[in-house]
């Protein structure tokens, strides 16, 4: 039971990080207003490390000397969308896939905060930094770019520039975190059998033990379709299925407005959010129906829009790849390089 109730609160890999917000209040740090046209509006007490001094390190150094590392879950969608940033942007990391059960890799941090996704950063001559919270990871690494000098930027003519926030921008980044996001559970924990399946990443993605693995599929297994369940009820969902083709629908009418992105000719951070936030479900049968050309309950604008974010980072710059991103819209540079030729 107690194994359950970790699982529960920690969030396991996909519903648990929806429910993140929720229980990092409810565990320890204290959340100020967030005002997310501001790129750095650190809520959480856990990222007051983040200081003027390692923006300035952090903003003066070439990305390729940030020498990120990312704690995750491969399908979480919070954590998904700090990886599409970071590829977008052309920012090389490590991934370090965190146990769901016990999470040792987060608690030689802190006891009481077991949230993913979770970054370190250490610029040069600097210490390693942790940041918590996907919205805040990517807020403060986007203000770092931002003020960088062309000649210290390290990064090659693709990666859009760090133009400022619009609150349009800002609005869209809210809505993928408290409308978009809170469809998914249901959608993919709607049977046992697709929440057991939920957890099959981990053979490919973990370095946990047979036994480990499934004990996780099972205990997480139960604990995300009484989750996927609950969420109907708690957010009003009418039809999960439905909602989520809606709010695709939305987003590509409203959000897009007629243009390539949501930035215009490339994409913004509203673009990145909802991108990394849906590229989560590729693995599952409710991201096969999203993206199916057939799905008449879906707009061609929506799935060209996707298609075109592949593109805008076609290469992952994850050091440690899976030999399988493909399946997640996400390739190594090899495989990239094979495409292209």
């Amino acid at each position: 039971m107690n194994a359950v109730r970790r699982f529960s609160s920690a969030g396991s890999v996909l519903a648990a990080a929806t429910a993140s917000k929720t229980a990092a209040a409810a565990t320890a740090p204290t959340l100020k207003p967030f005002d997310p046209a501001a790129p750095l509006a650190l809520r959480s007490s856990l990222n007051a490390n983040v200081t003027g001094e390692v923006m300035r390190a952090l903003s003066s150094s070439n990305v390729s000397e940030w020498n990120v590392v990312l704690y995750q879950y491969q399908t979480c969608p919070y954590c998904n969308k700090v990886r599409a940033f970071l590829d977008l942007y052309q920012i090389p990391y490590r991934v370090v896939e965190v146990n769901p059960l016990s999470k040792p890799e987060l608690k030689s941090w802190s006891k009481d905060y077991s949230n993913v996704p979770v970054i370190t950063v250490a610029p040069p001559n600097n210490q390693p930094i942790r940041i918590v919270d996907s919205t805040e990871i990517i807020s403060a690494l986007y203000q770092a770019l931002s003020e960088q000098k062309s000649e210290k930027a390290g990064k090659s003519a693709a990666a859009p520039a760090a133009v400022p926030v619009t609150p349009d921008a800002a609005k869209w980044r809210v809505w993928a975190d408290e409308s978009l996001i809170r469809l998914f559970p249901s959608n993919i924990y709607s049977s046992l059998s697709e929440s057991f399946a939920s957890f099959d990443y981990m053979a490919e993605a973990s370095s946990m033990s047979k036994m480990q693995q499934l004990s996780s599929k099972v205990v997480g297994g139960l604990v995300m379709f009484g989750i996927g369940r609950r969420n109907v009820k708690k957010y009003g969902i009418k039809s999960p299925r439905g909602d989520l083709f809606a709010a695709a629908n939305k987003w590509a009418t409203e959000g897009l407005n007629g243009a390539k992105f949501h930035g215009g000719d490339s994409a913004d951070l509203a673009d990145v959010t909802v991108f990394g936030a849906v590229r989560s479900l590729a693995g599952f049968r409710v991201g096969q129906e999203l993206f199916a050309a057939s799905n008449d309950a879906v707009g061609a604008a929506f799935r060209d829009w996707y298609q075109r974010m592949c593109r805008q980072a076609p290469t992952s710059y994850r050091n440690n790849p899976l030999p399988k991103l493909t399946k997640y819209c996400e390739s190594t540079p090899a495989a990239a390089a094979a495409t292209s030729a």
